[in-house]
């Protein structure tokens, strides 16, 4: 390692945390008026017949992006040709998903046994296309650590989004906002990253050496879709037992709990992967940064969950309204359920040290 290449690595830490944590401030206020705005527009039961398909939905999209957007962040080098068969990969796999959907709706309306799950499930269908095909634009500008890129991408994607989605609302005051909101995110995002990145792919070529990167892909994607399934298993529940109002309410809680929690472990996540990875050949540095990084990131939540179950009714009354009081219990449960678990939803502390260096809890194991 050359003299300067810790004080530069910190250096670019340091100012891609700044970016990101402002873009992600940004974001929150425009999440916070969307929530508030949309909350009083449209119904509990509007809510929940979207939260029931996007917990099913959900797994495609953790499937769509198979963990290669990790396997290309944290690999030592990557080719042109690599990049471009994780492409055209993320595209395939993202168009057999959204067919998959359109065929398998019905199905997921049975088992709710609410009607019109299968009309959101095909609507929500092209959201997962759109990222699938987003997915190696980001992982590109993630790797050059083109921070104020990625920040700029989501403030505009969530911008656009949240326009259509309360332009719908006034227009229509039903659940079609909240589908138009998801699906005008993924395409923004999908526009602004790849006029960013200014990078064409390559056609699809055997002999690129990509074995090594499903692998770990894979082993991501393992790890990914048994947290994801975990933390969204109550929605599927909620939804079959008790309906689409009650699973309404509990995901307006959810979202109110989640909302700062994602605002400081998704910028933290954004920033330490590609850091990380940097430094996985110096075992001092790197443990030096993981420890650190991991003792501000649990003291940041742990105090954002605490003054959240204090102030649930009145966080409760203004950004959803006096028609959602239901959801003040639910919003303290899950409170102290937070705090009981590891800071975040995404990969941190040991998954963090794994990924960046090339390996998942599932390659383990």
């Amino acid at each position: 390692m050359t003299a300067t290449t810790l004080p530069d690595r910190a250096h670019r830490a340091a100012h891609g945390a700044r970016v990101v944590v402002v873009g992600q401030a940004v974001r929150f206020v425009l999440q916070l008026a969307g929530l508030a705005a949309l909350a009083r527009l449209l119904t509990p039961a509007d809510f929940g017949l979207v939260a029931m398909v996007t917990a099913v939905v959900g797994v495609a999209e953790v499937l769509r992006d198979f963990g290669l957007s990790s396997a290309a962040v944290q690999a030592r080098r990557l080719s042109e040709q690599q990049q471009s068969n994780l492409f055209w990969l993320n595209g395939a796999i993202g168009v057999a998903l959204a067919g998959g959907l359109v065929l398998v709706g019905p199905l997921v309306e049975r088992f709710y046994g609410t009607p019109g799950v299968a009309t959101v499930v095909a609507l929500l269908a092209p959201a997962v296309l759109l990222s699938a095909l987003s997915t190696q634009f980001r992982a590109r500008l993630n790797r050059e650590m083109r921070f104020t890129a990625l920040a700029v991408s989501d403030v505009v994607a969530q911008a656009a989004a949240l326009v259509v989605a309360v332009s719908i609302a006034l227009a229509r005051g039903d659940f079609v906002a909240l589908v138009g909101q998801q699906l005008t995110l993924a395409l923004v995002a999908l526009c602004s990253l790849a006029l960013w990145t200014r990078w064409l792919p390559g056609r699809p070529r055997r002999g690129a050496g990509m074995a090594h990167l499903l692998r770990f892909g894979g082993n991501v994607a393992a790890t990914q879709l048994l947290g994801y399934l975990s933390r969204n298993v109550d929605t599927l529940v909620v939804g079959r037992v008790l309906g689409d109002v009650a699973v309404g309410v509990y995901s307006r809680a959810f979202q109110l709990l989640m909302l700062p929690l994602s605002q400081i472990n998704a910028p933290a996540t954004t920033v330490a992967l590609p850091v990380l990875s940097r430094s996985q050949d110096d075992p001092a540095d790197f443990r030096r940064l993981v420890v650190r990084s991991q003792g501000i990131l649990l003291t940041v939540v742990l105090g954002a969950v605490s003054l959240l179950f204090t102030a649930a009714p009145l966080v409760v009354e203004v950004f959803l309204g006096p028609q959602w009081e239901d959801a003040v219990p639910i919003l303290r449960l899950l409170c102290v359920a937070a705090r009981s678990r590891p800071p975040g939803t995404s990969p941190t502390g040991a998954s963090w040290a794994s990924a960046s260096r090339g390996r998942t809890c599932a390659s383990r194991s």
